[in-house]
């Protein structure tokens, strides 16, 4: 997958869409097409309003909207604003330590945060009673519970927002016995709030 962003300057609507005829043309017929691009996007940069690349409106101009990884034999779909790993063996062993650290039942509920696609919840779903999956970006919900479909399960739920927002009041319903707790935020890590809360309930 590839996110073309440009800034536009002064060029007229048409030319743009020449450039962006141009652009997918390159990748899918001419000299790009030895880059394995198969899935195009295109960005305005001009359109920018906020600091945050998540923000900026996409165009799809070539090839599938989605692009698709195995890992652990599961399938997942991944859309361009959605996070996953990107370094698959390197993520295989990670997830596997992490099912072999978390001491798991058939009793157990995974609370997966910061899930994005939906990865870690998904690989540990078949060996759990539950899991629910928190994530902020929309698009990265979309492409969980289409994985989590895509894979028949179907004892996994996601939901979409802060994960600040969503853990307290998913505290006052799950059983603290049970309960697995796996965290994989962003850079800027989690909340102090959603950090005592979890402290507490643990």
């Amino acid at each position: 997958m590839a996110i073309a962003y440009f800034n536009p300057q002064k060029l007229s609507k048409e030319e743009l869409a020449d450039l962006k005829i141009s652009l997918a043309k390159y990748f899918t017929e001419g000299m790009g097409k030895s880059s394995g691009v198969t899935s195009l996007y295109f960005v305005e940069e001009g359109q920018r309003k906020s600091p945050t690349i998540e923000d900026l409106p996409l165009e799809h101009v070539a090839g599938d909207k989605y692009i698709y990884e195995e890992l652990l034999g599961l399938k997942f779909r991944i859309s361009p604003h959605a996070f996953f790993q990107v370094n698959t063996q390197a993520a295989e062993v990670l997830y596997t330590a992490i099912g072999e650290w978390a001491q798991l039942s058939q009793e157990s509920t995974v609370l997966d945060i910061c899930c994005g696609t939906g990865t870690i919840g998904i690989s540990l779903a078949k060996r759990v009673k539950k899991v629910i999956g928190i994530e902020l970006c929309q698009e990265a919900v979309q492409d969980a519970k289409a994985n989590a479909q895509m894979n028949e399960l179907s004892n996994i739920e996601f939901y979409c927002g802060k994960a600040e927002d969503i853990v307290p009041s998913l505290m006052n319903v799950l059983a603290p016995q049970n309960l697995i707790t796996i965290v994989d935020p962003p850079r800027a890590g989690l909340r102090k709030f959603t950090t005592e809360g979890l402290r507490l309930f643990s």
